[in-house]
């Protein structure tokens, strides 16, 4: 008997011995991430630029790979710094890209629709391994016909690229290599009965590589944080047009006590374009150092970008100063204000005009863009409904604004035209987003008033922008989505006399609905342009009409 009341009292001794070890072990870990808990997620406000490129309303959703759960991250530069940026992001809030997915993350898509359309999309991610990883994304979209001359307006687009992420303690390295094809025609003008053409001349396609390789710190209780980055980005199309560039970014950041961080970035990038007229080398080089302060309900930045460019033959200096202030005020746990100053050298290249129009002539003029002033103001509220309403206004400077109009020899291809003198752009801009359950709304307006001295409109901008889009999981296996884009105000400069037409507005309007099978497999239905709406986003290119494409999905 004696030796039974002596084993339960051993028991019950390791048995306290190990609740205390266990509120030790709690409260250990608690101290350890106290740190992420007094830190202020603002981020730093985002260059509102004017939305000058076509949306592909033709282009179907990809699949949003769910990134990993990280640290808090602060935006400055495309480098991470510890304190918070004081500008909020002014974004309409997107709904969940998908519905959770289970195990790695891998799918396979696949779809048909009409235009003879073919869709695939491939991802592959290798999770085995927590310090290193790496994958494999495809995708490929095409039209073998479109709404004009059917095979004359094909279009189709893929890529493919490997990329991987390795950790070791403290640092981060990231490497990846991709590959872009983006194919059109020039299917904007009117056959003539008496000339013959060869369809295959009409063809425009562009070949983008990109390579990619950054290192960073990861250890946000270090006073001292780093980031570099290269990279090579070549450009070219099946004519004579060329660009080839190579990168670099390097970032500092220091924490000088609980309230203040100074930092400092460097971009430098080495361009040589090239076309049937010769070679162009263009260099540029921006320099930021930027000082934060952050205390109980106020936060604020201020800098200088400092930037070099060697663009010849246009009207900018060589060598700017620009402003970079930016306060925010916490009126309340759902109210904030902001406000701020800044300017900067906005880098065109041959990459970003293709990007927004696919039908550009040869050896169109290719020059920076300089924004000396961009003033800024307004407020935020986040509710606890999930209903959030934001509201901004630009005051914009800018010299060398360019946009876009059809060449006289070719009305079926496009030139660039700037701005020489000062120009102004008013922007008003306001977003709701509400998130409720199962159902997920955002929708955001721009409007933009532009002062122009030289043209006579601002070719090819809208002048009133809507986006608005909904998500709702009707079961646990039924999702619905829809879009909703409107762009108003477009003007078009006409070819034969030089005089501002007007384009119809645009109105798309899209729908998707998804099914879950099984877990890992569902089937999906999309249409596009529902209300099969012929405008033109560019004059004399109108874009299909109603579009339906369907497939399935699987995860694995």
């Amino acid at each position: 008997m004696k030796k039974k009341l002596l084993f339960l009292c051993c028991l019950l001794s390791l048995s306290v011995v190990a609740q205390q070890q266990n509120k030790k072990k709690n409260t250990t870990t608690k101290s350890s991430g106290e740190i992420e808990n007094t830190e202020i997620v603002i981020e730093k406000n985002r260059k509102i630029e004017l939305p000058e490129a076509d949306r592909n309303f033709e282009k179907i959703s990809e699949t949003i790979r769910k990134p990993e759960p990280q640290a808090q991250q602060y935006d400055f530069q495309d480098f991470t710094f510890r304190l918070p940026g004081v500008m909020p992001r002014f974004q309409v809030l997107p709904p969940a890209s998908e519905k959770p997915q289970t195990g790695s993350g891998n799918y396979v898509k696949g779809g048909f629709g009409n235009y003879t359309t073919t869709y695939g999309e491939l991802f592959l991610n290798n999770t085995k391994n927590s310090s290193l990883n790496y994958g494999f994304y495809g995708k490929h979209l095409a039209s073998a016909t479109g709404s004009v001359r059917k095979k004359e307006s094909a279009s189709g687009s893929q890529k493919a690229e490997i990329f991987g992420k390795y950790k070791n303690g403290d640092l981060q390295a990231d490497v990846s290599l991709a590959y872009n094809r983006q194919a059109a025609r020039f299917y904007g003008f009117t056959p003539s009965p008496l000339i013959d053409y060869d369809i295959d001349k009409l063809k425009h396609n562009y070949n983008l590589i990109d390579f990619k390789t950054s290192l960073k710190n990861r250890d946000l209780d270090s006073l001292l944080g780093y980031q570099l980055g290269f990279s090579i980005a070549s450009t070219s199309d099946n004519f004579a047009a060329r660009e080839l560039g190579f990168g670099g970014k390097a970032g500092v950041d220091y924490i000088v006590s609980e309230n203040i961080s100074t930092a400092l970035s460097a971009d430098m990038f080495f361009t040589n374009r090239q076309d049937t007229k010769g070679t162009l080398n263009r260099n540029y080089l921006k320099i930021k150092p930027e000082v934060r302060f952050v205390k109980n309900k106020l936060s604020a930045d201020l800098g200088l970008n400092i930037v070099s460019q060697n663009d010849t033959g246009s009207v900018l200096k060589s060598t700017n100063v620009y402003p970079s202030a930016h306060i925010n005020y916490l009126v309340s746990r759902y109210l904030n204000l902001f406000a701020g100053i800044s300017g900067d050298m906005e880098r065109n290249t041959l990459r970003k005009f293709a990007s927004e129009n696919l039908w550009l002539s040869p050896n169109f003029v290719l020059q920076n863009t300089d924004k000396p002033l961009d003033v800024s103001g307004g407020i935020k509220a986040s509710l606890p409904s999930g209903l959030s309403i934001a509201l901004k206004v630009n005051f914009e400077k800018y010299k060398n604004l360019y946009f876009f109009t059809n060449t006289l020899a070719d009305t079926s291809k496009f030139e660039v035209r700037y701005e020489t003198t000062q120009s102004s752009v008013v922007h008003p801009q306001a977003e709701v987003s509400y998130q409720h359950k199962k159902f997920n709304l955002g929708i955001k307006t721009d409007f933009y008033n532009y002062q122009l001295t030289t043209l006579q409109e601002p070719f090819h901008r809208p002048k009133l922008s809507l986006t608005s889009s909904a998500r709702y999981y009707f079961t646990d296996n039924l999702l619905f989505s829809v879009e909703f884009y409107y762009l108003g105000g477009l003007k078009a400069q006409n070819p034969a006399d030089g005089k501002p037409a007007s384009l119809k507005s645009i109105a798309d309007f899209n729908i998707k609905a998804e099914y879950f099978i099984l877990e890992k497999l569902s089937a999906f239905l999309e249409l596009n342009n529902v209300l099969s709406q012929n405008y033109q986003r560019y004059l004399n290119y109108q874009v299909r009409g109603i579009q339906a494409l369907a497939g399935v999905s699987y995860s694995f």
